[in-house]
């Protein structure tokens, strides 16, 4: 069982999914509210969902300093787990603290890469074991 919490202005607003009867459309609203997106932020998430969830998708989400960059992933990483499929979703970012803060990993990492020079770099067969359901 998944509890879903939404919180609007004047109220707070549990969803407990027993049975997944929510449609994608109606997790993909609950989920726009969730995070009170702009229109800007919107139009990203709403770019993003449609094209990611059903085939690989890479994209890049790059704008200026406290535009809300942190709010759309977040967004879009609660719609795959809201969805169930969040195994699907890879966040990267070259910066290690903003990985923390996204719940990301550096490219780097996920890709196996080392940026010591007395280090190996992985084998094609190790990176592709890291995207398994991607």
């Amino acid at each position: 069982m998944q509890s879903y919490d939404i919180e609007n202005e004047n109220e707070n607003i549990t969803f407990i999914d027993e049975t997944n009867i929510y449609s994608p459309l109606h997790i993909k609203t609950i989920t726009k509210e969730k995070y009170k997106l702009d229109n800007l932020q919107a139009i990203s998430f709403e770019f993003f969902i449609p094209n990611a969830t059903n085939n690989q998708w890479l994209q890049y989400v790059g704008r200026a300093i406290g535009i809300g960059k942190t709010k759309i992933i977040r967004s879009i990483q609660d719609y795959f787990l809201k969805m169930g499929k969040q195994q699907k979703l890879r966040v990267t970012t070259y910066i290690a603290n903003v990985a923390l803060l996204i719940n990301g990993t550096t490219i780097h990492s996920l890709l196996g890469l080392s940026i010591d020079k007395h280090t190996t770099i992985s084998k094609p067969n190790s990176i592709i074991n890291i995207w398994p359901n991607i």
